[in-house]
């Protein structure tokens, strides 16, 4: 017998530049969050953070990047420190 075994505490967090990705409608039918609001590239939102536990993160913020690029940063940093 094949199932799979979830556990709600577990945390998800998907990261990264998924321009390629065709996330959105999978957002509409699951449980998971954007973070990212604004556009890290010219108008569009090319990287994502999506997580089940938003309220475990500070605001993200896109800022622009240290190196030369027309992509920006977007720092992500847990809403509790230890």
């Amino acid at each position: 017998m094949n199932y799979i075994y979830t556990d709600p505490n577990n945390t998800i967090i998907i990261g990264g530049d998924l321009n390629d990705l065709k996330y959105k409608d999978f957002l509409n039918q699951s449980f998971l969050t954007r973070l990212v609001k604004e556009p890290t590239q010219k108008n569009k939102i090319l990287d994502v953070f999506i997580t089940n536990k938003p309220f475990l993160w500070k605001k993200t913020q896109v800022v622009q990047s240290a190196v030369r690029t027309d992509l920006h940063m977007v720092p992500t940093f847990p809403s509790i420190s230890y």
